[in-house]
C-alpha cells in the first residue's frame, strides 16, 4: 500500500474547491468520508465516533447537497455579515465559559 492513511484524504481535498475558490458540498464531504477508515485503527471505542460522523455526512448530503440549497437553508438577507458577526460573539462567550470553568479549575477536564 502506497502512502498513508491519509492520502486518499489529501488526494480528494485537490477537488473540494470550486474554480471561483468556493467549497463544494458533496466533495467536501466524500473528503470527510475518506477520514472514516483512519477511526477504525483506533479499535472498536470509536466505533460510535465513526458511526456518528457517517450519520452526519449521510444527513448533510440530504439537507444540503450543494452550496446554493446551504445558503437558502439558512436565510436570507447579508448571510456574510450575520456569519461574521456571529463567529466574533460566539468566539467571546466560549472565551468567557473558559474563564469561568478556569475559576472553578474545570477547564482541563476529560470527557
Amino acid at each position: 500500500m502506497e502512502g498513508s492513511l491519509l492520502s486518499p484524504a489529501l488526494e480528494a481535498l485537490e477537488h473540494v474547491r470550486s474554480e471561483d475558490g468556493k467549497i463544494l458540498t458533496k466533495p467536501f464531504l466524500d473528503v470527510c468520508k475518506t477520514v472514516l477508515p483512519i477511526l477504525d485503527k483506533f479499535g472498536g471505542a470509536f466505533s460510535f465516533v465513526k458511526s456518528d460522523i457517517g450519520g452526519n455526512i449521510e444527513v448533510g448530503l440530504k439537507l444540503v447537497p450543494d452550496r446554493k440549497s446551504f445558503m437558502e437553508a439558512i436565510g436570507t438577507g447579508d448571510l456574510s455579515s450575520d456569519i461574521e458577526k456571529f463567529c466574533d460573539s460566539f468566539s467571546l462567550v466560549l472565551a468567557e465559559n473558559h474563564k469561568v470553568l478556569a475559576s472553578v479549575n474545570m477547564d482541563n477536564r476529560k470527557i
